[in-house]
């Protein structure tokens, strides 16, 4: 089990085993994936929104 995904300033997220991130108006993702993994109990690095 992974522990709660990484804090998105300005978006929001919600998970399972995977996390979907989604900004706030006005922001935009820094990646075009909005979908992230636990992999071996640890989350790959997330987006950030701009």
């Amino acid at each position: 089990t992974c522990p709660p995904p990484p804090y998105l300033e300005n978006g929001d997220f919600n998970t399972i085993t995977i996390v979907s991130y989604t900004c706030k108006p006005y922001y935009v993702l820094t990646k075009q994936q909005d979908q992230y993994k636990c992999v071996d109990g640890k989350w790959d690095t997330p987006p950030k929104c701009l």
